[in-house]
């Protein structure tokens, strides 16, 4: 997560920033990214392979599965 803070608070106040970043977390689902396991985070990218799979520029940018270790 430090990230996400650092990117909000080269924008914004640190007061701002901190409401910002919880509001993403408790009304955004990001607190599901960061779970143990990081099961939200790695749905996530799962659902973003996808999609990208159906886009022709995805299709440049999805490794494919025959190269997966």
């Amino acid at each position: 997560m430090a990230p996400i803070a650092a990117t909000l608070l080269c924008y914004y106040t640190a007061e701002i920033a901190f409401v910002m970043l919880v509001r993403l977390w408790q009304d955004k689902g990001l607190k599901n990214f960061f779970s143990q396991e990081f099961d939200g985070l790695m749905t996530a990218f799962k659902a973003l392979e996808e999609e990208l799979t159906l886009r022709s520029v995805g299709k440049k940018l999805v490794i494919p599965s025959f190269l997966e270790y």
